[in-house]
């Protein structure tokens, strides 16, 4: 039975919102928490919708980075991984999508991140296991 809240007794946190939106009915579960505490602080306004994005937008540089250097080896890595950074600073389909407060540059994040710590696991000394 859902409370006044929209979700059901019992829950900390909703599983799915509902939003009048232009582009579709729902919106991400992780979208909506990553905001959140940005309009709780900021309000109700546009900046406090794209900021979170615009944050991690800019954030993705560094785990990209890391990745490339761990990918490649030390060495060699480092220069690279400057290259590959400075790309992806500049690369005009990220810095349009991150003043668009799009789904795609939180899971660019994420997934590079993810794949920076999987990549850090295998060239351990004991690999994945």
């Amino acid at each position: 039975m859902p409370g006044r809240s929209g979700k059901p007794e019992g829950m900390i946190l909703a599983m799915s919102f509902r939003c009048i939106t232009t582009q579709s009915e729902t919106t991400t579960n992780r979208d909506f928490y990553l905001v959140a505490p940005f309009v709780a602080v900021l309000g109700r306004t546009v900046t406090a919708t794209r900021l979170p994005t615009a944050i991690l937008g800019a954030l993705t540089i560094w785990p990209l980075y890391l990745l490339v250097v761990e990918v490649i080896g030390k060495k060699k890595g480092e220069k690279i991984g400057l290259i590959a950074a400075g790309l992806w600073t500049f690369n005009i389909w990220q810095i349009d999508v991150s003043r668009a407060t799009s789904e795609a540059v939180a899971s660019c994040f994420l997934a590079i991140l993810g794949l920076y710590f999987i990549a850090k696991c295998i060239n351990q000394k004991g690999g994945l296991m």
